[in-house]
């Protein structure tokens, strides 16, 4: 009679110890989709010994919903010193990992949109990736992906 005790506790301490909380979503939740992008075209430069990248990238998309006001990019890491739309220069700011660019007036389903930033980033550590020659594998090819 004195095991079963036992192995009742060990059969909740068990159950206990797997029944947690809900983890909460981190830094992977899918931002609300507002845009469809049409084309991207980059003109950067890249230093390889320096691990920095700068330069402009121009991206034309189209409004998902009307009345869109604001666009919001991903941009971690990055230093952002200009964005213009049709030769306009156009307000913004950046929070956390991403770009939140204010449009000029409210756009339409029908409208499409040619924004362009500039940029550098110094050692980043997200969507560009350098690869370079270390005590390990001297002989390594500079790469930058």
């Amino acid at each position: 009679m004195i095991q079963r005790p036992c192995v009742a506790f060990l059969l909740l301490w068990h159950f206990l110890s797997y029944a947690q909380e809900p983890q909460l979503p981190t830094e992977h939740v899918a931002h609300e989709r507002t845009y469809d992008v049409l084309h991207y075209k980059l003109n950067i430069g890249v230093d390889l010994k320096s691990k920095t990248c700068a330069g402009d990238v121009g991206i034309k998309l189209v409004p998902l919903r009307p009345q869109l006001d604001e666009v919001r990019l991903d941009a971690a890491e990055m230093n952002v010193t200009h964005v213009t739309m049709n030769y306009k220069s156009m307000e913004f700011h950046l929070s956390g990992e991403s770009l939140f660019v204010t449009l000029d007036k409210p756009y339409g389903l029908q409208d499409t949109l040619s924004l362009l930033i500039s940029y550098s980033v110094t050692s980043p550590k997200k969507g560009l990736y350098f690869v370079v020659p270390d005590s390990g594998y001297p002989n390594k090819q500079w790469q930058v992906w």
